[in-house]
């Protein structure tokens, strides 16, 4: 069909938002290509939108989305935390839309 990797991702991203759900559920994408252009769209979405996502992230910089960190092993929570933000990061929760 011609479409890359890239595209696709996009296009599965696209038919997933459309609809504006209250509540996403992903696993972590495998490649950084795709990691980078799910994190832009995910947070674009999340900014803009109310809603939460559970991300199953493998990856320290996939945690920027997050409010709330629990850490699970073996099916067990093993660590519930709420991310530190720098002054330099922005807001994890930006101003809403009225």
């Amino acid at each position: 069909n011609g479409w890359d990797e890239t595209d696709k991702i996009r296009l599965f991203l696209a038919r997933s938002l459309v609809h504006r759900p209250e509540i996403l559920i992903f696993d972590s994408p495998k490649g950084s290509a795709h990691s980078q252009v799910f994190h832009e769209i995910v947070k674009k979405y999340l900014a803009e939108n109310d809603g939460t996502l559970l991300l199953g992230a493998r990856r320290i910089e996939q945690l920027d989305l997050a409010d709330r960190i629990i850490h699970i092993r073996d099916g067990k929570v093993i660590k519930d935390e709420t991310p530190r933000i720098s002054a330099q990061s922005e807001p994890k929760t930006p101003a809403r839309k009225p």
